[in-house]
Formats: structure tokens, sequence, C-alpha cells
């Protein structure tokens, strides 16, 4: 679905990614783990076209998506919930869903079996529907920032930092709906900071520092890597 080779991301003098690779396949969910400043926002924009490359290659069903606008690659089948969520406050909760369908709504699809399935994964999105998204708590408004990238009707979809500023029973609630729609063979790419919840859902990890991967190979493999908390925690 996704494939990355040597991405090299700047802004100014400054180099945030090196000799980035790597590959998420259909039906796959990836984590990519780093501590703050490792890079791994600069990846997902990278990838979802919200930054420019300096150098590399992004590639998404077999084509290249690199200098394509976000809203272009958006109708071919990637969303991106990002850090901070990005919800709109003054919209209702189902206005900010209805938002996510604008790609493929001009079909004359209907949106009805859309809206159940996110409100089947967050029944609060349901009891809240009609109230401004401004309302909702932290765990509510990254419910609804999830649900409106499925909205979407994504083939792969990136999250930012899913778990920020959230109650560690919500991180929970929020990583347990992820594991339920990997399953359903959408393809995910989560970075994170939260080793422990990422590592529970993701079937490969790749570990970013200072711009530059460190460790790679199946989840399982990296968690039990004694080099995991050298190249993760720096120790």
């Amino acid at each position: 679905m996704i494939q990355v080779k040597g991405l090299e991301v700047r802004y100014g003098a400054v180099t945030a990614l090196q000799d980035v690779s790597l590959q998420v396949d259909e039906g796959e969910c990836v984590a990519v783990l780093g501590a703050n400043g490792a890079g791994k926002t600069s990846l997902l924009r990278a990838i979802s076209g919200f930054a420019p490359t300096a150098a590399g290659e992004i590639r998404f069903k077999d084509e290249s998506i690199v200098g394509q606008r976000p809203e272009n690659i958006v109708r071919s089948g990637m969303s991106h919930v990002p850090e901070g969520r990005g919800i709109l406050g003054q919209l209702t909760v189902r206005e900010n869903l209805e938002l996510a369908t604008a790609p493929w709504r001009r079909r004359g699809d209907s949106i009805d079996e859309d809206l159940e399935r996110v409100h089947s994964l967050f029944p609060k999105l349901a009891e809240r529907r009609d109230q401004r998204a401004i309302s909702l708590s932290g765990g509510e408004a990254q419910m609804l920032a999830i649900g409106r990238g499925l909205m979407a009707r994504p083939r792969v979809m990136l999250l930012d930092e899913p778990s920020l500023g959230l109650a560690p029973v919500i991180v929970t609630r929020v990583f347990d709906v992820l594991e339920e729609v990997a399953a359903q063979q959408l393809a995910l790419l989560i970075v994170e900071q939260n080793a422990k919840q990422a590592l529970r859902v993701a079937d490969r990890v790749y570990v970013l520092s200072q711009g530059n991967v460190v460790m790679e190979g199946p989840a399982a493999e990296v968690r039990d890597d004694p080099k995991m908390a050298e190249a993760y925690f720096g120790v």
C-alpha cells in the first residue's frame, strides 16, 4: 500500500528525516515509535502531502504521490488523523463526520452505513451527534478524529499520536478500537510514543531516532529485543 524509500525532509537548515525507508502492506498495522523530535510527525506529513520532501520516493498503491496535493491523496484512498485531532469545534459531531465524506459522497452514495460503523465503534459519538464538537472531552474528541478518518473510506489510515493527552483508560479503549479496525483489513500506520499500546496492535514496527530508522521488525521481536531500550529510550 505504502512504500517509502530514502525519504528526506528538511525545514530550512534542519533535517527532520534522513534516508528513511518503510512499507505498509495491505491490511497491515505498522507502528512507528520514537521519542519527541524523532521525526514521526514529519514522516506522516510527508506521506500525506502536507510536508515537502527534499529527497526520496513515496508510493501509494504503486503510484508516486510525491508533490501531490493532500486532497488528491485523500481521494486516492488515504486518510490522516493528525496530532491535536484537528476537529472543527463549532460544527456538530455529525457535521464533522460528514465533512470527511466529500471525496466520495458526490457519487450519490448514502452515508448511513458509514455512520453506523463509526457509531458502533464509538457509541459516545452517537449520543453526542448533535452537540458541537467543542463540548467533547479529550477522549471523545480523539474518537471523533478517528471516526472522521474512517468516514473518508480509506484503504490506509495514518494516525499521529492517538494516545496524546488521554487518560490511560481512554488510551486502552482507543487502541482496542484500532485493533478492531485493523482486523477488518484496513491498513494502519500509527506513530506513537506509547510503545506498550502500539506494540500491542502492530504487526510490524519501525523505531525512529533523530530522523533515522534505527530498528525495524515484527512487533513481537522488537518488543523482546534488548536493543529496544537503547534505540527507543537512549539508555
